[in-house]
């Protein structure tokens, strides 16, 4: 999750939800933000990267992916095109091959037209 993710999905909260989710994620951050006057969407963030260690908790409250696990789903997409790519390239190849077979039958059958042609002359 970036901050911009995050800032959006705080957003959307009201202060209720706000506090439900400080509560969900430990409460530790609770104490800081009353020391700062109130619990803001701000602080939330400030917090979360100064402390980078939290993603993967605040991602599995939220509901959002995990940076690395960002990372992991675009190899393994890439993967799945390489393999698509390699599966269209064997395909492609056996056309080709069948395209040079029927050039040339093609090749032969214009030899043998033009040889029936001359021996007839």
């Amino acid at each position: 999750m970036n901050i911009k993710e995050l800032e959006d999905e705080l957003n959307k909260m009201n202060e209720k939800g706000l506090e439900g989710f400080v509560e969900k994620v430990g409460g530790r951050y609770k104490i800081e933000a009353k020391f700062l006057g109130g619990l803001r969407v701000p602080d939330v963030v400030r917090y979360f990267i100064e402390h980078p260690e939290v993603e993967k908790l605040w991602c599995q409250v939220l509901g959002l992916p995990t940076e690395e696990e960002k990372r992991t789903q675009a190899a393994i997409d890439s993967a799945k095109g390489a393999i698509d790519s390699a599966k269209w390239a064997t395909v492609s190849a056996k056309w080709a091959k069948f395209a040079v077979i029927a050039a040339s039958i093609s090749v032969l059958l214009s030899f043998f037209t033009f040889l029936i042609t001359f021996l007839k002359k």
